[in-house]
């Protein structure tokens, strides 16, 4: 083996390699700044009735009898309102008894004993694009490991 005399210290790059592993190991923050997007594109489909959802039988807008399911879905701390954030994932959204019956349809007994049919109307739907783009964004913001590591 010739020597050429030139040699090089891999310590700088294994700490910049064990502080990237550190934090992807913890996404917490990342994915705690994605829920206001998420809480925004609920607000969005409420603003929007849906848009597509069947029209409501009532005077109220769709899906904005009292306002709790509305607030359960786009407001943190509000009743229902489920904003978990771990350190490999995140879940938005609502945990109201009502919720999961209004997003994916079916058939309910209403108090007076009569059954009712009701239609899906999905305020959570597949990420979108810009949605995905700005978790992309807080996600590559937060892993960018600057020098002195």
């Amino acid at each position: 083996m010739v020597d050429l005399g030139f040699s090089m210290d891999m310590g700088p790059l294994d700490r910049v390699f064990s502080e990237l592993k550190r934090r992807t190991d913890n996404l917490e923050k990342p994915m705690e700044q994605s829920g206001p997007e998420a809480m925004k594109g609920f607000a969005d489909a409420f603003a929007q009735d849906g848009p597509g959802w069947a029209p409501n039988s009532g005077r109220n807008p769709v899906l904005d009898k009292t306002g709790a399911l509305l607030a359960s879905y786009t407001r943190q701390g509000a009743p229902g309102n489920v904003f978990i954030v771990t350190r490999q994932g995140a879940q938005f959204g609502s945990s109201l008894p009502y919720a999961a019956l209004h997003q994916l349809g079916g058939e309910t007994v209403l108090p007076n004993g009569r059954k009712v049919t009701v239609p899906a109307r999905p305020v959570v739907k597949p990420a979108t694009n810009d949605f995905l783009s700005k978790l992309g964004a807080f996600t590559a913001q937060y892993l960018v490991v600057r020098g002195g590591y």
